[in-house]
């Protein structure tokens, strides 16, 4: 299993490189990825650039779209179906603890992220270990999320809070 994987991220990283940008690549980079993941829904999109540390910790409903060069550090992260990732985000599910006057050697510690049905996470934003965002939320761009966010709500800033409500009704 463990030659599987490695092959399976090789493969990933690849098509990364040398697969086209557009709707094609988009959907060869989540099939690759698909078995990595502790559990997938169906139709995931994956741009260029994605990174997964620990894709078995990550949890991904139906209609996901991931955008350019987004980071899924360490530690369990769960995203519900039909939500969308701008380029550069990064979710970070684990801190470090301080041993010896220093960070760097503490141990990690992990703490869940979810993220619920229907949200958006703007471009570079930050969700930091141990947040929920609730269904249909928008994280601004650039947004560092410390606490959890409630559903149909808009945050932003850093670190992140309640600007909005959220504009339940589209306009098409």
């Amino acid at each position: 299993m463990l030659k599987f994987r490695h092959l399976r991220l090789f493969l990933y990283e690849l098509s990364s490189i040398i697969v086209p940008i557009g709707t094609w690549g988009d959907n060869l980079r989540g099939n690759i990825m698909r078995p990595l993941f502790k559990k997938c829904g169906h139709t995931l999109r994956i741009k260029k650039g994605v990174y997964f540390l620990h894709p078995e910790n990550v949890s991904i409903g139906d209609l996901v779209y991931i955008s350019n060069y987004c980071s899924f550090g360490a530690g369990e992260i769960e995203v519900g179906s039909q939500v969308l990732f701008g380029p550069g985000v990064s979710l970070m599910a684990t801190n470090h603890t301080i041993k010896n006057s220093s960070y760097r050697f503490g141990k990690t510690t992990n703490k869940k992220i979810k993220i619920g049905h229907g949200s958006w996470i703007g471009t570079n934003a930050c969700l930091l270990a141990g947040v929920t965002i609730g269904e249909c939320a928008l994280v601004a761009a650039g947004a560092v999320v410390t606490k959890n966010v409630d559903n149909f709500v808009v945050v932003g800033g850093v670190p992140a809070k309640y600007i909005k409500k959220a504009d339940m009704f589209s306009v098409e």
